[in-house]
């Protein structure tokens, strides 16, 4: 399949980059809850498609994990494109997801 238009890449940036801002403090990723939201609705009203292709921690050397990232595709039914959703840890030295902040893009 070939890859998204430069021009459905920047509608869906413009719409899910910085859709989730400031610091959050929850267990239920409701920073990355907000992006797929805005994902989902982007995605609806330009007759695309979109999943989740997985996920995954990012360690310190310590083997404490400091961010989650998830990774999505989204599809017109001819082109595609990938993105990511991070979630960096902002929290205390002993517990960096306690709080978190939240960077997305598809490209």
């Amino acid at each position: 399949m070939k890859k998204l238009l430069k021009k459905q890449s920047n509608k869906i940036n413009s719409v899910i980059c910085g859709c989730a801002p400031g610091i959050f403090s929850d267990s239920f990723w409701n920073g990355k809850n907000m992006v797929l939201s805005a994902l989902e609705k982007v995605c609806n009203e330009n007759g695309m498609e979109w999943h989740i292709e997985g996920s995954h921690y990012r360690h310190d050397e310590n083997n404490k994990p400091i961010a989650k990232k998830w990774l999505f595709k989204v599809s017109d039914g001819q082109r595609e494109g990938y993105g990511v959703i991070i979630a960096s840890g902002a929290g205390s030295v002993s517990e960096p997801l306690l709080k978190y902040d939240i960077v997305s893009y598809v490209s």
